[in-house]
């Protein structure tokens, strides 16, 4: 890598305003972050919002590693941004 590379990375990097770390666990997944302009930052974690129960979504810290297909005589699962989503083509 050539030093004007090296120092256009090094640039890149002083512009950032945030350090986000994710967790890809084989249970649970995790997202955090910290504000870069702070010399001494919090970590702080980041909830995701996710379906919790029928109907009922909520943010939560961990997001599990899985994706849960519900059988058809648990109902339609109501989620609130499908009204907003646009049908697939």
């Amino acid at each position: 890598m050539s030093k004007r590379d090296k120092a256009t990375k090094s640039e890149a990097h002083d512009d950032a305003r945030y350090v986000v770390g994710i967790d890809l666990g084989t249970t649970h997944c995790a997202l955090a972050f910290a504000d870069a302009s702070v010399e001494k930052a919090r970590t702080e974690v980041m909830p995701t919002a996710q379906l919790v129960s029928q109907a009922a979504v909520e943010e939560r810290e961990l997001l599990p590693s899985f994706l849960y297909f519900a059988h058809a005589s648990e109902g339609a699962m109501a989620l609130p941004w499908a009204s907003t989503r646009e049908p697939a083509a």
